[in-house]
């Protein structure tokens, strides 16, 4: 187990028997704090200084700064999720965030919450649906990312193309085979932008992006046959 009061982190391993022993524990004070559920010696913690999310696979020996490519917001809720690449949700001031092996960065994962704090995560792993309790806007749910959908699936990162990246006026997803597609554009913050639902493509479909500033975005693409991220850029 374990348990903060400010910035002190607390570990036992014996359910109580004896005293509880006070880890060392980077950065300001702990909002929150996730064990991994097949490993304990994996525990991530929210952090209230700019350093927003640690790791430790070692029981809190050493960590590992997970600040990583996040916003100035406050990271104030984490999960992890059983899903075989070690994934982290971590619910902000605005939206949700998620990483795992796979990636080298945060990706927006709000799936059209709105941009609320998010106090609670929580993951169901029976039905594969994360839920997230919001600040003043209720409960939300969705489907947990799919670690199984690696570079053999019809729909992934390999197999789907964004052009052209960096992209002034219109950008275009170009898909192997046809399919029928949900499109999202996210910014940094995990604001949903641009929003394109049930659009058929048979190759490739162009979309409008004159109107976003200047910056980085992230494009979702949605299926029946699973889901891709995209990060490009708007000069």
């Amino acid at each position: 187990m374990y348990a903060s009061q400010g910035a002190t982190l607390y570990k036992i391993t014996d359910g109580g028997a004896t005293n509880w022993a006070t880890i060392t524990a980077p950065g300001g004070s702990i909002n929150s704090i996730a064990i991994h559920p097949t490993n304990p010696n994996k525990v991530a913690i929210t952090t209230a200084d700019a350093n927003r999310v640690m790791v430790s696979i070692d029981g809190g020996a050493t960590w590992v700064n997970y600040k990583k490519n996040f916003p100035d917001f406050s990271a104030l809720e984490i999960v992890w999720d059983d899903n075989g690449a070690d994934a982290l949700y971590v619910g902000m001031n605005y939206g949700i965030f998620y990483i795992d092996n796979n990636i080298t960065n945060w990706l927006p994962y709000s799936n059209n919450i709105p941009n609320v704090r998010i106090n609670e995560l929580e993951i169901n792993n029976l039905q594969d649906k994360i839920y997230a309790g919001s600040w003043g806007r209720g409960l939300w749910s969705s489907d947990v990312q799919d670690s199984k959908l690696g570079l053999t699936s019809v729909f992934s990162v390999d197999n789907v193309q964004v052009y052209l990246n960096p992209a002034s006026a219109e950008i275009t997803v170009s898909l192997i085979s046809p399919s029928e597609i949900d499109i999202r554009i996210f910014d940094l913050s995990g604001k949903l932008l641009i929003y394109e639902a049930d659009k058929v493509v048979e190759s490739t479909h162009s979309l409008d992006v004159s109107l976003l500033r200047s910056g980085i975005y992230f494009l979702r693409i949605n299926s029946e046959n699973g889901e891709v991220t995209k990060k490009f850029i708007k000069n």
